[in-house]
C-alpha cells in the first residue's frame, strides 16, 4: 500500500482529503474489536461538545463499547446520551496527587478493558501517553489548534507525551494544522490523519430566504480581554449612516454583556445591534441569521463556521484563521479583522447582492454534504482505532 494522500472530493477545494493510511501496513481486516478509552478535557465539551456528541452516537451504532474518561465538574447530560461507560477523573483536584489520581484511573479503566486510547485534546497529551505505557495500548492524539515553538527545553518536555512507540496517530481536521504539527514534530509527519469532522446540513438555506425581510447577522463575542468589536462596529456605523437596514446580533455571555452595551450605546448603533445570550449549542441562534459573522482568527478549527455553513447561513471568515471550510467567493468570504475598510466591503457586498450571496452559502452546504457528512467521520475515526490496533500488534 501506497503512502500518498487520496484525491479530494470536491473540486470547490482540497481541504476534504481524508486520512492519510498508517505507514508501510497491511489493513485486510475491517472487522477488528475495539473498546474505547476516551479521554476529554473541559475543551472537549465547551468547545467540541458537538462533534463528542455526534461521534460517541455513531460509535454507539456501530457497537464500539466506549469508556468516557472527563473532568469531575462537567454536566455531561447535554452531550452524552446513553452508551459510555462515565469515567471521572481527577478523583480529587490536588497538585500534589497526581500519582494517585492516575493510579485510580488506571485501574478503572483495566477494569474496562480497552484495546486503545483516544485523546481529544493536546491539553492531556502527557496523560494520554502516561496511561498508554501503563495500559500497554496504542493511543491517538487529536489536535485541533496551531502548535506554538516552544524554548528547548518545554520542547523536550512535551515530546516525552509522543511516544514513538505508542503514539499510532495525530487526528486533524485541517490540513494548515497539519502542516504546522508536522513542521513542530517532522518524526510523526507520517501519522498523521485528516478525518473532517461531521455535521448535519440541512435541506433549507437560511440565508436571506424571504423576500423584504431585514437583513440580518449574527456573531459570537469572545471571552473578555480576548479581542474588541470596535473595528466591526466601526464598519457597521459606516453601513448604518448610508442607510442600510439590518440587524446585528451578537452572542455573549454576562462578563461581556456591559461592555457591549457600552460600546453600542456610544457608537449610537442601539438601532442596529442587539445582544443575546450565548446559548450551546449555537446552532439555534445560527438558524435565525442570514449571515455568521467570525468575530476574529482562530488558531483552533471553529465549530461555529461549521455549524452556520450547516443551516445555510453565508459565512464571513477572517484572514488567518486555520479553518480549510471558508473558500473565498465558493463557500463564503474572508476579511481582515484588523482592517476596517477590509470589514466594510465585505458585510456591504454581501448586502448589495443577497442572490449571490444565497448562491454561496447554498454552495458552501453542498460542499460539507459531500466532504464533512458524520457518517463519513465515524468510519474513519473507527478505521483509524483498527489499524492503531494492527500497527501496534506489529511493532
Amino acid at each position: 500500500m501506497t503512502n500518498e494522500r487520496p484525491e479530494p472530493i470536491s473540486d470547490i477545494a482540497d481541504s476534504s482529503a481524508g486520512p492519510v493510511e498508517l505507514p508501510a501496513r497491511s489493513y485486510e481486516k475491517d472487522d477488528i474489536p475495539v473498546r474505547l478509552a476516551l479521554l476529554t478535557c473541559r475543551s472537549s465539551f465547551f468547545d467540541y461538545g458537538l462533534y463528542l456528541q455526534k461521534l460517541l452516537v455513531g460509535l454507539t451504532d456501530l457497537s464500539v463499547p466506549v469508556a468516557l474518561v472527563c473532568p469531575p465538574d462537567i454536566d455531561i447530560d447535554s452531550v452524552v446520551l446513553t452508551g459510555p461507560e462515565i469515567i471521572r477523573h481527577p478523583v480529587i483536584r490536588l497538585p500534589f496527587l497526581g500519582r494517585f489520581n492516575l493510579k485510580i484511573l488506571a485501574e478503572q479503566l483495566r477494569r474496562f478493558r480497552p484495546s486503545v486510547l483516544h485523546c481529544l485534546s493536546e491539553t492531556d497529551a502527557n496523560l494520554a501517553g502516561r496511561l498508554s505505557k501503563q495500559l500497554n495500548l496504542p493511543y491517538l492524539l487529536t489536535v485541533n489548534s496551531l502548535q506554538k515553538r516552544l524554548p528547548l527545553k518545554a520542547v523536550l518536555r512535551t515530546s516525552l507525551s509522543l511516544s514513538r512507540k505508542r503514539l499510532a496517530a495525530i487526528v486533524v481536521p485541517s490540513n494548515c494544522i497539519a502542516e504546522n504539527f508536522s513542521a513542530l514534530y517532522p518524526f510523526f509527519a507520517e501519522r498523521i490523519r485528516r478525518i473532517n469532522i461531521g455535521t448535519f446540513v440541512s435541506d433549507s438555506t437560511v440565508c436571506f430566504s424571504q423576500t423584504g425581510r431585514l437583513a440580518s447577522f449574527i456573531t459570537s463575542f469572545p471571552s473578555m480581554g480576548k479581542r474588541d468589536f470596535s473595528k466591526l462596529f466601526d464598519a457597521i456605523k459606516h453601513l448604518a449612516v448610508e442607510g442600510y437596514d439590518f440587524v446585528l446580533a451578537v452572542a455573549c455571555d454576562w462578563r461581556s454583556d456591559w461592555y457591549l452595551r457600552k460600546k453600542i450605546a456610544t457608537l449610537g448603533l442601539s438601532a442596529n445591534v442587539v445582544i443575546v445570550p450565548k446559548l450551546e449549542p449555537l446552532r439555534g441562534l445560527l438558524t435565525a441569521a442570514d449571515v455568521f459573522i467570525q468575530p476574529c482568527p482562530s488558531c483552533s478549527f471553529d465549530i461555529a463556521v461549521l455549524e452556520a455553513m450547516s443551516v445555510g447561513a453565508a459565512v464571513l471568515g477572517c484572514k488567518g484563521s486555520v479553518d480549510d471550510l471558508i473558500i473565498e467567493g465558493k463557500t463564503g468570504f474572508i476579511f481582515d479583522a484588523d482592517d476596517r475598510i477590509s470589514i466594510y466591503n465585505c458585510l456591504k457586498a454581501v448586502l448589495d447582492s443577497p442572490d449571490k450571496t444565497r448562491k454561496i452559502a447554498r454552495q458552501a452546504q453542498d460542499f460539507l454534504r459531500a466532504n464533512f457528512s458524520v457518517s463519513t467521520m465515524v468510519e474513519q475515526t473507527l478505521l483509524c482505532y483498527r489499524q492503531a490496533l494492527l500497527w501496534y500488534d506489529r511493532i
